[in-house]
């Protein structure tokens, strides 16, 4: 019996395509004509697709055989990249997001808030005196008072 059968399985086809019925269209073949050259650039990218697509292939099938493998991998990736957050600190001081560390303004700004800060002591202290000094002087005319009232009796 013949190998090459056509589709009703009498024999080859009569145009010599052994049972190709001509309603696939015929893969592209890579072959050039006698007139063409391939250059090396093309050969190059012919090179470097071949090896990309077999490369992805190779990992499709992979991730389609080992699908929870893949998976895990992926979640263990990303809290591996979380674990970065542990140390995120945001910064929104503009002095500390653009002027250097050694700047001059550095130290000046220091000065300003040390020169500030003596201020406001100075203030609170200013203030807390007067209040003593008012407490005092309302005690004792109210001391004064008492005595002006027992001593009138």
């Amino acid at each position: 019996m013949d190998a090459h059968v056509n589709g009703n399985g009498t024999g080859p086809m009569p145009n010599g395509n052994h049972g190709n019925t001509g309603d696939a269209e015929a893969p592209p073949t890579t072959q050039t004509s006698g007139d063409q050259k391939v250059s090396c650039l093309q050969k190059v990218s012919n090179a470097i697709t071949g090896t990309l697509e077999a490369g992805f292939e190779r990992l499709g099938l992979s991730i389609g055989n080992y699908p929870f493998r893949f998976i895990l991998g992926c979640v263990l990736g990303c809290l591996l990249c979380a674990l970065g957050l542990i140390a995120f600190n945001e910064v929104s001081d503009p002095d500390d997001l653009w002027v250097p560390k050694d700047s001059q303004l550095v130290v000046v700004t220091v000065v300003v808030v040390l020169v500030e800060v003596v201020v406001v002591v100075v203030v609170v202290v200013v203030v807390v005196v007067v209040v003593v000094v008012v407490v005092v002087v309302v005690v004792v005319v109210a001391a004064v008072e008492v005595i002006v009232v027992v001593l009138a009796v």
